[in-house]
């Protein structure tokens, strides 16, 4: 019985040392097991919010899909080479535009009239040399170009996001031309490239300057009230976001003007011209085209090589608004801004947008009968986002359904700052201020808004100056 009890015992023994060690190697191969699977959810986690990032990155940004996406034979012609406003690297219209485009392309090369015909004379060369092109070089003539401009405060940022969306979405051809392209640049690109879209920062002219009538388009126009736009402008400069307004510049060569603003003087010259816009700085090319001679648009049925235009001076007030504000400044404009009196502060804004202002209202009164242009007010955007960016799709004519606009649209509305909280972080942050208080302002923020708008229509240089732009601007929207 002993003998039995004994080997029973062992035998338990044994088992239990098997059990134990088959627990132990089980447990073993389960490690490895649970830290492969471990890892593998991590992985897809990791995946996960990376595409995630991605994706909205492209939503924030969707000037870079548009560049994806291109069908440009350049793709780098559709993006201005920035991301959250600052440039991240040499594009079609940095190195490009400086290096191998022909100096005609760029009106900083065109500082007088010598230098227009000689470059004149050389394009006249080049264009002999081949085909004649009438119109475009026409990949594209069986569709219509679609244009937006815009201005200083007129809602840029937002027009690049709509019209990047729905480049990146058509896969189209689109580029962007910055100011200081002439309009031969913006043709040359129409001849080599099949656009479908152009969009410009600081639009300086009537469609049918450019166009003639070769090219069928959509314009749509971005313009703002010019008092909005100033107090806006003067939020905007005073917190100096954007970095040239805390460089010292030559505002003072504004009241250098004996050349260009005696009254007994007709015509003036180009070089005259350029020397006095450089020191306007928010818009040099508007100042310039504020000084040229009207001329009539003849419809054409060729292109010439480039335009040469006459000047004249303006009124010796506009001048003397200019010098006594604008003129007097020696530090940045930020600094100015910061530290002059409210009123002296709305007077340099005022006066660094002059010339921009007349512009926009310039344009407005060109296009208000233009059946295949679209006047939007940037204001109506805060109020009535949805309907503005509804009547935009219909005007650009995208050869959509119903439904597959209508799609569009509300894929736009991730850019109503009213809805997209996300969104409207990234336009008004520590490191980006571009929006300001220009979007649902609080009380506090509408009563001083109230009051800088009584500081500076109570000015009466102000009025003198500016009150026939208001009274041509009131007219052209009504």
């Amino acid at each position: 019985m002993k003998a039995k009890n004994r080997l029973r015992k062992k035998v338990e023994e044994d088992a239990e040392d098997s059990r134990e060690k088959a627990t132990i190697f089980f447990e073993a191969e389960k490690e490895p097991r649970s830290r492969k699977y471990k890892v593998y959810i991590l992985l897809g986690v990791f995946s996960g919010t990376v595409l995630l990032a991605i994706g909205l990155l492209l939503r924030l940004y969707p000037e870079l899909s548009m560049a994806l996406n291109s069908q440009c034979k350049v793709k780098a012609r559709g993006w201005d080479g920035k991301v959250m406003g600052v440039r991240i690297g040499a594009t079609w219209n940095g190195w490009v535009d400086y290096n191998t485009r022909p100096r005609s392309h760029n009106l900083h090369h065109r500082t007088n009239a010598t230098g227009d015909r000689r470059l004149r004379g050389i394009e006249e060369e080049i264009h002999s040399s081949h085909v004649p092109v009438s119109g475009r070089a026409l990949s594209n003539e069986n569709h219509q170009v679609i244009i937006w401009g815009s201005h200083h405060r007129t809602g840029t940022i937002l027009a690049s996001k709509i019209f990047a969306k729905l480049c990146s979405k058509m896969h189209w051809c689109c580029v962007f031309h910055p100011t200081r392209d002439s309009v031969e640049a913006i043709r040359s690109t129409l001849e080599n490239e099949d656009v479908h879209l152009f969009g410009h920062n600081q639009w300086i002219w009537n469609p049918k300057e450019l166009f003639g009538d070769l090219v069928p388009y959509r314009f749509v126009h971005f313009y703002r009230n010019p008092v909005s736009k100033i107090l806006s402008g003067y939020k905007y400069h005073k917190a100096g976001t954007e970095t040239w307004t805390k460089k010292v510049l030559p505002y003072q060569n504004l009241c250098n003007t004996t050349d260009i603003s005696a009254r007994s003087v007709s015509e003036i010259s180009r070089a005259q011209v350029v020397r006095y816009c450089e020191s306007t700085q928010l818009c040099q090319t508007c100042c310039r085209r504020e000084h040229e001679q009207p001329q009539d648009l003849v419809p054409s049925q060729q292109w010439a090589p480039m335009q040469l235009h006459t000047y004249a001076p303006r009124k010796h007030k506009e001048y003397k608004y200019m010098c006594s504000h604008l003129g007097h400044v020696s530090t940045s404009l930020q600094e100015a801004l910061r530290t002059l009196p409210e009123e002296e502060g709305l007077a340099v804004e005022a006066a660094i947008e002059f010339f921009e202002n007349n512009r926009m209202v310039a344009i407005l009164e060109q296009t208000q009968r233009d059946t295949s242009t679209l006047n939007i007010d940037t204001d109506s955007f805060v109020n009535d986002f949805t309907p503005t960016v509804r009547k935009i799709i219909k005007h650009v004519s995208l050869g959509l359904s119903d439904n597959e606009e209508e799609e569009i649209v509300k894929d736009l509305e991730f850019y109503d700052l009213d809805r997209s909280f996300f969104y409207r972080w990234t336009q008004n942050n520590v490191f980006n201020s571009h929006i300001q208080a220009d979007v649902n302002p609080t009380e506090d923020q509408m009563n001083k808004i109230v009051s800088l708008r009584d500081t500076l229509m109570s000015q009466m240089d102000f009025i003198n100056v500016y009150g026939p732009l208001l009274a041509r601007f009131k007219k052209a929207i009504e």
